[in-house]
C-alpha cells in the first residue's frame, strides 16, 4: 500500500510475491525490488523470472518456504521487443544510453553520421532522432522522465514488409550485447509509480 504512506517512507518498488499455504490458511509476502529483479513490465513476472530469483527451501520444521535466491552477480539488463507494434524498448536507461544505441544502429545498418536526418527535442515528445538512407527510415526516441528509449520504423513510413524483421534483428543483436554484459553502466533505477506520480 502506497497511497497512505508518507513520501519519505515510500520504497522504490512496490511489488511482492504472496506465498499461501492452503492447508493452513496462512501466507506471507516477499517484497521485491523491481531494479534488482529486473521487473520492467508485468510480463516479466513469469516462470523463468520466478525460477531465476526465488527458490523453495525446507525450514527446521520441514516446511517448504519461499525465499529469494542469493545470486553471485546481478542478471544483465536487456531490452524488450514488442511484436504487436514492432517497437523495441530499453528501460530504465540513463541519457548516456542514447548515443550508445544510436551508434549501434548506425553500425548495424552500415550507415555513417550522414544518415542522421533529424535530431530534436520537444517539451512533450522528448528527444527524437530520425535515421535513414536508401529509402529506409528509422526512429529512436528518448523520454528522460520515463528513462525509456523506443526504437521502430519511422512513424510516418508505410509499414513495408522489411521493417518488422529489420527492427527485430537490430533488437536481438543489441540484446545479445546486453546479455553478454556490455553497456550495463547505462542502465538506471526503476522508480515506483507512486513516486513518479508524486514527482519524487
Amino acid at each position: 500500500s502506497s497511497y497512505d504512506t508518507e513520501t519519505q517512507n515510500l520504497p522504490d518498488s512496490e511489488g511482492g510475491l504472496v506465498a499461501y499455504d492452503f492447508g493452513r490458511d496462512s501466507g506471507y509476502v516477499l517484497p521485491y525490488d523491481d531494479t534488482a529483479l529486473r521487473v520492467t513490465s508485468p510480463d516479466d513476472v513469469n516462470n523463468t523470472w520466478f525460477n531465476t530469483y526465488f527458490e523453495w527451501v525446507k525450514n527446521k520444521n520441514g516446511d517448504d518456504i519461499l525465499q529469494p535466491k542469493k545470486l553471485d552477480k546481478p542478471v544483465n539488463w536487456v531490452g524488450r521487443y514488442e511484436p504487436r507494434d514492432s517497437y523495441y524498448y530499453l528501460f530504465p536507461v540513463k541519457p548516456s544510453m542514447l548515443s550508445v544505441f544510436q551508434d549501434f544502429v548506425l553500425q548495424y545498418m552500415k550507415w555513417d553520421t550522414s544518415a542522421i536526418l533529424k535530431d530534436e527535442t520537444g517539451e512533450y515528445t522528448g528527444r527524437r532522432i530520425d535515421l535513414g538512407s536508401g529509402g529506409i527510415k528509422l526512429d529512436i526516441g528518448y523520454q528522460a522522465d520515463d528513462q525509456k528509449i523506443s526504437f521502430s520504423k519511422h512513424l510516418y513510413e508505410d509499414d513495408k514488409p522489411e521493417y518488422r524483421p529489420m527492427v527485430k534483428a537490430i533488437a536481438d543483436a543489441f540484446n545479445a550485447e546486453l546479455a553478454s554484459g556490455k553497456h550495463q553502466e547505462h542502465f538506471g533505477t526503476i522508480v515506483s509509480e507512486t513516486k513518479r506520480i508524486r514527482g519524487e
